[in-house]
């Protein structure tokens, strides 16, 4: 990458000293060992946004009482303003919401959606809009002030309009241009695009670009060299009505009153076909994060659109743990679960679901649903129920590590699946109907079953199981805890013979430990575990569509985040990085690559908000409503990489439909010790890698959280192709060349990672040098 007045914003810090001598870990094996306090440790709460303006103003907010919710907005707010590239109120934001209170943690998505009417054949254009997609075609419907509204109704304490005054105090007259928004604006790759765009007043030159946005006399704002001046104060009175309107009439100014229709008149000169009912219509989504359990920790991300399902599948493969009983102690019969059937019974699981019967079974599953309990066994879920085999392909039955009883011990106690809605057990408590388990609709489209209409006892064709006799007799929750909990009652309660011989274990995960990247060979084998593991998962991108749009995906998240899944890709991963793109299933593009904000908040009361916001590419669509003071997202752009590998063209945009994201934002929690780690990133399709790599920096290696943040990382591109980030060490790169990975570089390499982690009394807060940031607390 060039340097000077046109160089990538990426490298504006990356001549950190610290970050040569960091090594970056790939494996997550998340240790109960953290550092000591770092310099950015606070005693109560902190905000981690990506300048030092808007993360005082989220620690303001805190001080006034106010909850993570209420920082999180300020801060986003005024990062809207700070960094207009990135984020603002013509774009959308995924907030992910932690309540200490309760528990709970839920997703508040309010990202851009599909308009009404779009540009005829907008799909087809998307390799000639790459790579920035520019032009008002581009633009989804903005939810950013919706979603706003939704978290403070939800979780608010202060006023809404209190939210918003510390922004536009800025704005009418202590407001600068960032550096960084000043190289943006000079950027090699961006100025031919903002040259053509609504940002460049006509009768400026090139070189005065994009000061339309703070004053009508642009030029009175330049310094003299001709750049846009950062040393003295730059009022935005355009913006700052807006939020003045905002805070007063609230979010409805925007989606059904004059605001909006000002919006609508100034961006349909630019070819805008959004109209006030799309405005109207646009309402977010609260739903439940994904939960994957972490060893220590359990990971809460936002789900399909968004990245958190990647996320959650990269840490599942990569996470150590401990030896314990092998995955595929199959069956107390011989041998296998597919051929012997439980005894009584009629028709068993076959690979396809049900229907081929076990010879000589007379009763159990048959036609008319269970008809009877298993009679003359006391098997009832045994290791031939949920073997390995049995319902492995689709990520539901896997036993847990250490289990030899697959949904035993681990996997149905009172805290696993809960999020992900498969219930409670039947050894234990009912389960609760839910759309993914065994409620009253089955598993009828993914081949697993109809509702079993005659069933009399264990799955009610409510989804509310009562316990077989068989259970019952043992006493109910007792026999879960005596025999299941109990490894060495698992023989004695559930087989009627022993045993067999386990054979040797599979793996669960790399089982990194700081031995292991002692040395530099260690290191290598690290990274090219965690280059291939991004490979794998890079073939599984096209499958974060919209659920609500697209009902054939809608269990991408069960499959996704389930061990079959994680197991499968272990086992594919050797010591050659030089597979064909068709071992990784890798094809099609993967989206932009830059852009976006976050905003990490976690309050006194261990509450906490990960929350990113986006326009998507920098600068949206470059299409700028001068009277409100508001850019344009070019959201629909997301689209393009939702295709299905071998498919001819991408489908149709769907009114409603959200785009796919790599947006990740999330929080790790240790409930057992009070251990917190709020993150999020942006830099587009390289947000996911940085996130991964941080988290593995700070939960396992145990360095301090701004080091964790700081270190260069690596990317994986979607030809397969090894993206290093500047000062990458160099003895790593050569290795993983020696194992066969291809080395690619990129035109722009900026991610930036965001995060307040919590340890007892210590809460450390870092925002990334990359960008300028500086996180606050007190």
């Amino acid at each position: 990458m060039a340097r000077g007045p046109g160089a990538a914003v990426g490298l504006v810090l990356l001549g950190l000293g610290l970050a040569l001598a960091i090594i970056v870990p790939a494996a997550v094996v998340l240790s109960r060992h953290h550092a000591p306090c770092g310099p950015q440790a606070f005693a109560h709460a902190a905000v981690a946004a990506d300048s030092k303006v808007c993360s005082d103003i989220g620690r303001a907010i805190l001080q006034q009482q106010g909850s993570p919710v209420d920082a999180a907005i300020a801060a986003l707010v005024c990062t809207g303003a700070v960094n207009p590239q990135s984020m603002g109120l013509g774009g959308g934001v995924i907030l992910t919401v932690y309540n200490a209170s309760t528990g709970q943690v839920e997703v508040i998505n309010a990202r851009e959606t599909v308009p009404a009417r779009h540009a005829p054949g907008l799909l087809d254009q998307c390799e000639q809009a790459q790579p920035l997609g520019t032009g008002a075609q581009w633009a989804g419907v903005p939810g950013e002030l919706r979603g706003y509204a939704e978290a403070h109704r939800r979780h608010g304490r202060l006023p809404w309009a209190q939210l918003f005054q510390p922004t536009i105090a800025l704005l009418r007259g202590g407001h600068r241009v960032p550096p960084v928004l000043s190289q943006f604006l000079h950027h090699r790759l961006l100025r031919p695009f903002l040259n053509a765009s609504s940002l460049r007043p006509p009768a400026l030159s090139p070189t005065k670009l994009g000061l339309r946005l703070w004053h009508r006399d642009p030029a009175a704002l330049l310094q003299r060299d001709g750049a846009p001046g950062a040393s003295g104060p730059v009022p935005w009175p355009a913006l700052a009505a807006t939020l003045e309107t905002v805070a007063r009439e609230g979010a409805e100014a925007f989606y059904s009153g004059q605001l909006g229709r000002t919006l609508l008149e100034d961006i349909a000169q630019e070819g805008s076909q959004l109209t006030m009912q799309d405005l109207a219509s646009f309402q977010p989504e609260v739903v439940a994060a994904l939960a994957m359990p972490l060893g220590d920790y359990t990971l809460y991300s936002p789900p399909p659109p968004a990245g958190g399902a990647i996320l959650s599948l990269i840490l599942n493969v990569l996470k150590g743990e401990s030896p314990g009983l092998p995955l595929r102690v199959l069956s107390c019969w011989e041998p296998e679960p597919h051929a012997q059937p439980w005894p009584g019974a009629a028709v068993g699981w076959d690979s396809r679901g049900l229907g081929q019967p076990w010879p000589g079974a007379s009763v159990g599953w048959d036609s008319r649903g269970l008809g009877q309990p298993w009679a003359g066994t006391a098997v009832a879920w045994g290791i031939v129920a949920w073997g390995a085999v049995a319902w492995g392909i689709r990520g539901l039955g896997q036993p847990c590590p250490g289990e030899a009883v697959g949904w035993a011990a681990v996997a149905w106690d009172s805290r696993a699946w809960r999020s992900r809605g498969l219930g409670q057990p039947c050894l234990e408590k009912p389960w609760a109907g839910t759309a993914v388990g065994w409620d009253s609709r089955g598993l009828g489209i993914r081949g697993l079953g109809q509702p079993w209409p005659g069933a009399a006892v264990a799955w009610g064709s409510r989804g509310r199981s009562q316990c077989s006799p068989l259970i019952r007799r043992r006493g109910r929750g007792k026999w879960s805890r005596r025999c299941v909990l109990a490894l060495a009652g698992v023989a004695q309660c559930l087989c009627p013979t022993p045993l067999p011989t386990p054979p040797s274990p599979l793996p669960t995960g790399f089982n990194f430990s700081a031995e292991s990247v002692a040395s530099p060979e260690g290191n290598v084998t690290l990274y090219h575990q965690l280059v291939e593991t991004f490979k794998f998962a890079g073939g599984l991108r096209w499958r974060l569509w919209d659920p609500r749009s697209h009902p054939e995906v809608q269990n991408a998240s069960l499959d996704l985040l389930g061990e079959a899944l994680a197991q499968h890709i272990r086992q594919q991963i050797d010591a050659r990085g030089d597979h064909p793109r068709s071992h990784y299933s890798l094809a099609g593009a993967w989206g932009h690559r830059m852009g976006t904000a976050h905003v990490s908040v976690l309050g006194a009361d261990g509450s906490a908000v990960a929350a990113t916001s986006t326009i998507n590419t920098p600068f949206g669509a470059m299409v700028y409503s001068p009277r409100t003071g508001i850019l344009l997202n070019n959201e629909l752009l997301d689209l393009c990489w939702r295709r299905r590998p071998g498919a001819q063209g991408t489908p149709p945009p769907v009114p409603g439909e959200r785009p796919p994201s790599s947006m990740v934002p999330s929080i790790l929690v240790n409930a057992a010790q009070g251990s917190k780690l709020v993150i999020g990133g942006a830099g587009g399709e390289l947000i996911i890698s940085a996130v991964v790599q941080v988290i593995v920096n700070k939960l396992w290696l145990g360095l301090d959280l701004g080091a964790a943040i700081a270190a260069p990382i690596l990317h994986v591109n979607n030809k397969g192709q090894v993206e290093f980030e500047p000062h990458f060490p160099q003895e790593v790169r050569q290795g993983l060349e020696r194992r066969g990975q291809q080395p690619a570089r990129r035109q722009f390499f900026l991610n930036v990672v965001q995060a307040v982690f919590q340890d007892g009394a210590c809460v450390e807060a870092a925002a990334d040098p990359r960008k300028h940031g500086e996180a606050a607390g007190y």
